[in-house]
């Protein structure tokens, strides 16, 4: 609905309206741009449309000769002798400068005399070609983001909601038309709601955070509402724009608490923890990770080979071999796989892993965690069959989005990514070499070879703002054939903090680690302390017992 209201804005200002009702004579006189013909007479608009300099030299021309297709003609003709009469023909004719012209012929047969009007649309046909372009352009936005694109009423009213939207909220298409937003809130976020929308119903674009209850949990959104006009300029819905921010939400929590015990670390982003001891064949989860594989802890036998036997047979093969690189070479373990719950639910795992050598460099522990990210999986196979337009997506989405080509060159850019980097305007963005936004420009050379390939998703590395700073982005793209040639569509979102509360995650491991090891090797050496004043007290009788 919201892109409709757009499209009819543009192409009310693109259609021309062909007025047929001058008399011939009125044709014939006029100095439009209303190309016409009646018996041996043409006008000089119907020269000036075919490219010739005058009608004279128009009226000894073949016409026959001026259709790029022949038989174009002769459906003409045929049409007319049926009916006396043919409106808005459209068909292409080649100038005599040998260009290519779109235009529409209206003709009426009297008698014998064929009497017809011409009109030049060649303008209007690439202007649809290019509106059909940048619709296409706009589809790929949709389908590279995972955020909940929904259209509301002035009252507030859900018209429609994104697959991604759905999926957020665990609702259907149908279940969601009509339902008021402020339902799939918590009730003590009903009153901010109402307020945003009276001030978007006022014409203003409006920012906020809320938290709903879904099956799987409460959960943070943040949200961009923003009124749409018609054509007078009339406001006849509201455009929002939603993205789930409960993982940084509770990040964020966790990182202002005191030092706790381990074990809270479980409830970042719903992220379990893990604990394999290779050579004792120990395997240790957190609570959490019974939850995220559906397993009870009191039933569950904890143990590699189990933990093996949740893995989806079509992954598994590809885990092994995944771990054993791992093993063998000093890189950390970070893979997706898929994994069957218990009542036969197929699930989407993040799984990350750092791995403790002794000092010969033979692995002794790995240390790691392991996400449910089924809903993005899911979200991003929505969007890859998604056709909803909406145009004004790549300026109000709160994510990064950019178009760049393989040469190293920026095409588009929006606010966000400009802001993200520190950038003043989109000018000043656009005349950037991508390679330069990045900490490493070896990462830019890895991208551009990755999208040669296969696409990029979730492309971690470090970014350089303008001012020199650094920070973590998770960059996605497509790449897409536009005009002719290969551009990228990117998407990318900063995840400084995601990365730092994983970083403190594995650094609270790494103490514990070396802690464990220092009270151990006391323990060691108090034992042999213990032993050596044993022996020297039995030296000791054995001396008394001489003297």
């Amino acid at each position: 609905p919201i892109l409709n209201v757009v499209l009819n804005s543009v192409m009310k200002n693109i259609l021309i309206e062909l007025d047929l009702s001058k008399s011939a004579g009125e044709k014939l006189k006029s100095g439009g741009d209303e190309g016409f013909m009646e018996k041996d007479q043409v006008n000089d608009a119907l020269a000036k449309i075919l490219e010739y300099k005058s009608k004279k030299e128009l009226m000894k021309k073949d016409v026959r000769s001026s259709y790029k297709n022949p038989p174009d003609r002769e459906v003409l003709l045929k049409k007319l002798k049926e009916t006396g009469k043919v409106d808005n023909y459209e068909v292409e004719l080649i100038s005599k400068k040998e260009k290519l012209k779109t235009v529409l012929i209206s003709t009426t047969l009297e008698g014998e005399v064929i009497s017809g009007m011409m009109m030049d649309i060649t303008k209007r046909k690439q202007a649809e070609e290019a509106l059909a372009e940048s619709e296409k352009r706009y589809r790929n936005f949709v389908e590279t983001s995972s955020e909940c694109v929904c259209n509301l009423d002035l009252e507030g009213n859900f018209m429609y909601m994104s697959p991604a939207g759905l999926m957020m909220y665990e609702l259907s298409e149908g279940g969601v038309k009509g339902v008021h937003c402020t339902k799939l809130v918590k009730p003590t976020y009903s009153d901010l709601l109402n307020e945003t929308l009276e001030k978007a119903k006022r014409g203003k674009t409006v920012q906020f955070q809320y938290e709903s209850e879904t099956s799987t949990g409460d959960r943070w959104f943040e949200s961009i509402l923003k009124p749409i006009r018609d054509d007078s300029g009339k406001i006849v819905s509201l455009l929002r724009i939603s993205r789930d921010i409960t993982a940084g939400k509770k990040a964020g929590e966790k990182l202002r608490e005191s030092e706790k015990n381990l074990i809270d670390a479980q409830q970042l982003a719903h992220i379990g923890h893990w604990a394999w001891d290779i050579k004792r064949s120990i395997l240790k989860w957190s609570d959490e990770i019974f939850n995220i594989f559906g397993v009870k802890k009191d039933s569950f036998v904890v143990s590699a080979e189990n933990f093996e036997k949740t893995i989806h047979p079509e992954d598994l093969e590809f885990f092994l071999n995944e771990r054993k690189e791992a093993l063998d070479s000093d890189k950390d373990l970070s893979i997706v796989h898929r994994i069957i719950r218990s009542n036969g639910e197929v699930r989407y795992v993040h799984e990350r892993a750092t791995i403790i050598r002794d000092k010969h460099n033979n692995p002794l522990r790995v240390f790691g965690t392991v996400q449910d990210v089924t809903e993005r999986k899911l979200v991003e196979e929505a969007l890859k069959v998604s056709k909803e337009k909406f145009r004004n997506l790549m300026e109000t989405v709160p994510i990064g989005i950019s178009m760049s080509t393989p040469e190293d060159s920026f095409v588009e850019v929006n606010k966000t990514m400009v802001e993200m980097f520190g950038y003043d305007s989109k000018e000043e963005y656009l005349k950037l070499n991508p390679t330069t936004l990045y900490h490493d420009p070896k990462d830019r050379e890895r991208f551009v070879d990755l999208m040669k390939k296969e696409g990029v998703k979730d492309y971690e590395i470090q970014y350089k703002r303008k001012d020199g700073t650094l920070f973590w982005g998770s960059e996605s793209s497509v790449t897409q054939k536009i005009d002719g040639g290969i551009q990228f569509i990117n998407s990318l979102q900063d995840i400084t903090e995601r990365r730092r509360s994983e970083e403190g995650l594995l650094n609270k491991i790494e103490e514990l680690e070396k802690f464990h090891q220092l009270t151990v090797g006391r323990e060691l050496k108090m034992i042999k302390l213990e032993e050596e004043i044993e022996r020297l007290k039995e030296e000791l009788k054995s001396l008394r017992k001489n003297d």
